[in-house]
Parts: structure tokens; sequence; C-alpha cells
């Protein structure tokens, strides 16, 4: 693999307090990027002058994004007054992290408004300040703390149009380059609720990429990963040659049959654990644990959840079925003294998303 990687990733380092580094390890060359510093300048500008967010089409079309909708204006639990549009990403441009892309559009029935919201990582990140002098618009800038002492941030934001109906573009770093165009509308706004054009395929593939990565061993080796997903990641945090060590790693172009939900892989391989809170608290010891979470496109790919345990047979790998008091059932099974858990969450009768973890070491882990 040639190519150096960028460092990556937001929420993650909120878990394990790990700072952005860079790494060293090379995973791929980088598709031919046509985005220029100047024609991504040029499409959110179109953005922000267009002035409605709930033109889906127009983003998609500026913004270089396919994004399909999984949840089309249902109620929201404990706001009766709330309904509520999703969208996802299956394609993102190259100056977005391909997971962590969300469109958000609610609307109020008793105020008869709407809000619609879009977030983002940018990758590279890049700031508002240039751009607003380039569009002779202010660059509102705020810094704050985290309160758990964990990070700075620094937000740079852009407020187009003044009739209280403009877009609000934010760029927010600290832990990641978190962007965000967001805008209040009065009226019911909605956008189209596209036909399924054909039943989800089986999934195939991408079930049997989860038990390569089970029957593999060991989750923190972040090339095997992801040849297997067959993906190019950059890491953050720190390493032990091709292995996560304290940090983590984000692919870098969507995985087929996923979607831009979050994609979360991590591993604390140090045997100490830390819970952040406001007060100090010292580190304790813990197991050595890597985790991964892959989000599903179930428009496009259904894996019931019964295929999991079949395929595992058939590949002749033993596991038990297992329970847990706060996460509900499990696949366990143990590779080269590792031992792996299987979980995942439903939409309807299909995998919605997989949570795999490793415990490394499993015999001599502290309990």
């Amino acid at each position: 693999m040639t190519g150096t990687c960028n460092p990556v990733n937001t929420w993650a380092l909120l878990l394990f307090g790990a700072m952005l580094a860079p790494d060293s390890a090379k995973c791929g060359d980088a598709a031919p990027n046509m985005w220029t510093d100047q024609k991504i300048e040029a499409a959110f500008h179109d953005v922000l002058v267009h002035g409605d967010l709930s033109d889906i089409e127009f983003l998609q079309n500026t913004l270089g994004l396919t994004l399909e909708v999984v949840q089309w204006e249902h109620s929201v639990q404990y706001q009766k007054q709330s309904i509520e549009t999703d969208a996802l990403a299956t394609e993102a441009p190259s100056y977005m992290l391909p997971y962590g892309i969300d469109y958000f559009l609610w609307r109020n029935t008793a105020e008869n408004t709407s809000r619609i919201r879009i977030t983002f990582e940018f990758q590279p990140c890049r700031g508002l300040s240039a751009w607003g002098k380039d569009w002779n618009t202010p660059v509102r800038i705020d810094d704050t703390m985290d309160p758990h002492g964990a990070a700075s941030f620094h937000t740079e934001e852009i407020r187009w149009g003044q009739d209280g109906e403009g877009i609000a573009f934010s760029v927010t770093t600290g832990t990641g380059c978190n962007v965000q165009l967001e805008q209040k509308r009065q009226g019911a706004m909605t956008i189209p609720n596209p036909p399924r054009s054909s039943p989800p395929g089986p999934g195939t593939e991408l079930l049997e990429q989860v038990i390569d990565l089970v029957a593999a061993g060991d989750l923190r080796d972040y090339l095997a990963t992801a040849r297997i997903l067959h993906t190019d990641m950059s890491t953050f945090g720190k390493l032990r040659g091709h292995q996560l060590y304290d940090g983590g790693a984000v692919p870098q172009h969507l995985i087929p049959g996923t979607n831009s939900g979050h994609f979360f892989y991590t591993a604390n391989d140090t045997g100490w654990f830390q819970v952040r809170l406001f007060v100090y608290e010292p580190p304790r010891r813990g197991p050595r644990i890597a985790d991964l979470q892959i989000p599903v496109d179930t428009l496009t790919t259904c894996i019931p959840p019964e295929g999991v345990a079949a395929r595992m047979r058939e590949r002749r790998i033993r596991f038990g079925r297992k329970i847990d008091a706060n996460r509900g059932p499990y696949l366990q099974t143990f590779q080269r003294g590792n031992a792996f858990s299987i979980r995942y969450d439903l939409q309807g009768s299909c995998i919605e998303v997989f949570y795999l973890q490793q415990e490394t070491d499993f015999l001599h882990s502290p309990r």
C-alpha cells in the first residue's frame, strides 16, 4: 500500500482522550481528486446563495453527494409536534470523510416551521475565514473548552441572509473538523420520498467480510481490517506497528453495502481505562478492548440476523449464544486467544448495524 494517511475521527477521541497524531503508516493510493479548493469554495457559496437546504437534489448535485432517505416523515418520540426525515450518504466526495454524513429535516406542526441540518467532516480540514473574505461576509469566531477538559474547540461561522431564514454555516475544530449547515424556515418543508426501485439484496459480501474479520483473530490489525473490508484507512492515536494500541482508524471511502452512518473503529490495548468526569479519576486496570461498528445500507442490503450464525456454522467457526444483562443477546467465539462478541441492531428483519468487540488475551484479562 502506498500514500500517506491523514489523522481523523471526532467522537472516538472524546472517549479515549487521544490526541490527533499523524500516522506514518501507508494505506493506499488516493483516487484522483477533482475537487480543487476553488471548486469546493464555489460549491458551498452556491448552496448559501441558493438558500434552501430542503432542496436535497440541489445539495447532491452541487456538493457531489448521493443521499438516500432512510426514514421519511416519521414521528419523533417524546416530541409529538415534530415530524422528522433522515437521510444518509451512499456516495461522498473526496473532500468529506465518508462516514458521519447526516441530513435531518424536522417539521414542527404546531409552529408551522421547518429546520434542516446537514453535518459531516472536512478532509483535509479547512476554515471559513478565507472564504468569508472572498465573499465579503463576516466570520464569527468562538473558542470554548470541553467541560471535561479533554479538548478545546475553535468554531468559525458564517450566517448567510438577514431575514431569519438564512443558512448558518460553521466549522468546528478540536477533535476532528466538524461542518454543519443549518436553516430554519417558515412553513412545512418536505423532500421527496424516493420509492424503492428494487428489493434489497442479500448482503452476501458484507456478511462474509464480517465473518472474515472474526476469523482473522485480531481486530487490532487495522491493515488486515482494511484489506478485508476492501478499503484504505487512516489512523489516529498510538500504534504498535500495524496494530492499533490507543486510538483508531477510519475508512477513506464508503464500503459497499454500508451507508454514512457512524463507523466506529478503536482500540484500547493499554490495559488501563479512565472515566473522564468533571473531577479527576485515576486510571484503573481493565480489559484490552478493540471495537468495530459497521453501519449497513438497509435499502440495498438485507442481512437477516439468523444468517450470521448460519454462515459461521458453514465456516466451521465454533461459537456460543450469550445474553448480556445490559446489551441483550450476542454471539461469542474465541480466535487466537481473543474473545469476540458479535451484536447487531435491526431495522425490521434486516441488520442495520454490526457491533464487533474483541477482548484481547481473554484468559489473562482482568475481570
